[in-house]
């Protein structure tokens, strides 16, 4: 595969050239299933360097329904194979944006979206860091990501080799969950919000610190207590339990043998 420029680095860059373009590798599809978000049924093909829908986008899904109204205009920043954006355009959103710095992520999305029975017309998905392939006149009602988490380990071999590699997020897993915050305000209309996911592996006391520097206003709209997913291996807990020893805010705990993290799904408006 060729690699989307460094998946690795920071993602709320925002100027004209972090568009860019790659080419799609169909050898790398895989099946075809059935899902249901927020009561809708969706049906999508899956691709090996594609996320497929997890508990975290299980959970957003009723958040988003209960939020959207017909005619929205919307965008999801980290769309895996579109599954969000499908559910946005079945409630009747006037018009879906998908961003991803994934190009296979953007070229499943598309086929997703069409296998859906969904208007062409009624969505981009571009390849993009953050918000950067946007113009500047591109504002949304409801702007929402399930941002990626994994840290850079200069210790860690971490090529992309497969899906689980662009989880990756910059120092502290914290690049595309810092660029919705710190991004995000700026591309709503009037009245708009976003609503984003944030875990304790990425430090939640600076999560805080943006949203009320940020943000006029905020809430927790749900937090759960998760497992840590497969990729989530041991040089990643000796990582995060590292960073407790450092600086005394626990990122991971134990129960019952398993390790386990909290996950905050948060609303903010201007």
């Amino acid at each position: 595969m060729n690699s989307p420029a460094d998946p690795h680095r920071d993602d709320s860059g925002s100027g004209p050239g972090d568009h860019v373009e790659d080419p799609f590798d169909p050898e790398l599809l895989e099946g075809v299933f059935h899902v249901e978000m927020a009561d809708q049924p969706i049906e999508l093909q899956s691709h090996r360097m594609v996320f497929n829908p997890t508990s975290f986008g299980r959970n957003l899904a009723p958040l988003l329904a209960a939020r959207m109204t017909p005619g929205m205009s919307v965008c999801e920043v980290g769309i895996g194979g579109g599954v969000l954006c499908i559910l946005a355009g079945k409630l009747g959103a006037g018009h879906v944006t998908g961003l991803d710095i994934n190009p296979h992520a953007v070229h499943m999305a598309r086929r997703n979206w069409v296998r859906n029975g969904l208007p062409e017309h009624g969505a981009r998905f571009l390849q993009s860091r953050g918000f950067g392939a946007l113009d500047n006149g591109g504002l949304f009602d409801l702007v929402w990501s399930n941002p990626p988490v994994l840290p850079v380990i200069d210790t860690l071999d971490q090529a992309v080799v497969d899906r689980d590699g662009f989880e990756v997020a910059g120092a502290h897993g914290r690049g595309v969950l810092d660029g919705m915050l710190k991004g995000a305000r700026a591309r709503l209309n009037p009245g708009g919000r976003l609503v984003t996911i944030a875990t304790s592996l990425q430090g939640w006391l600076e999560t805080v610190r943006l949203l009320e520097s940020e943000w006029g206003s905020y809430q927790v709209l749900q937090m759960l207590e998760l497992e840590l997913t497969d990729e989530c291996g041991p040089p990643y807990i000796d990582w995060w339990l590292g960073q407790e020893a450092r600086d005394g805010e626990a990122r991971i705990y134990q129960r019952n043998g398993k390790w386990l993290h909290k996950v905050w799904y948060l609303e903010a408006r201007p």
